[in-house]
C-alpha cells in the first residue's frame, strides 16, 4: 500500500537527486534506472509520485504520472515497461481519445456521467 506523499520541501531536501520531472533527456542519458529509483521510493512513502514532462501537439509541454499500479510495476519490474516509459517520455501527449486508442481523454467539470464512471473504475481498480 502507498503511503500519502510527504510535504514537497521535505520531498525536496530528502530526494533532491531524483529529477522533478523526469524527461526524454533522463532517459537518454540513464535508461529508465532514474525513473525506477523514483518509483521505489514513491511505493515505499519517501517522496511523491514521478512526473514526466513530455511533449505535446497543443502545447509546448504536458506533464505525466502513472497510477499507483503501473508505479509499483516500474519498482518491481521496470524493464517490462521500458518501451513504454520511452515513448511516453519521448512523443507525450498527441491528442484525447475515447479511451479505447491510448487511454488519455479530456475530463471536464461538466462530464457528470464520465466522472461517475471514472470514480466507479478507480473504486474497481484500487490498490
Amino acid at each position: 500500500m502507498v503511503k500519502p506523499p510527504i510535504d514537497l520541501r521535505d520531498h525536496l531536501k530528502r530526494f533532491g537527486n531524483h529529477p522533478l520531472p523526469h524527461t526524454a533527456e533522463s532517459f537518454q542519458l540513464h535508461g529508465i534506472r532514474l525513473f525506477h529509483e523514483h518509483a521505489v521510493d514513491y511505493v515505499h512513502g519517501n517522496c511523491y509520485p514521478p512526473i514526466v514532462r513530455a511533449p505535446s501537439l497543443n502545447a509546448e509541454c504536458v506533464h505525466i504520472t502513472f497510477s499507483n499500479g503501473l508505479l509499483y510495476r516500474f519498482a518491481t519490474d521496470p524493464l517490462s515497461l521500458e518501451k513504454a516509459y520511452e515513448v511516453s517520455v519521448k512523443y507525450g501527449f498527441r491528442g484525447y481519445s475515447r479511451g479505447g486508442n491510448n487511454g488519455i481523454f479530456l475530463l471536464r467539470k461538466g462530464d457528470g456521467l464520465l466522472i461517475d464512471s471514472l470514480r466507479n473504475l478507480m473504486a474497481r481498480m484500487s490498490d
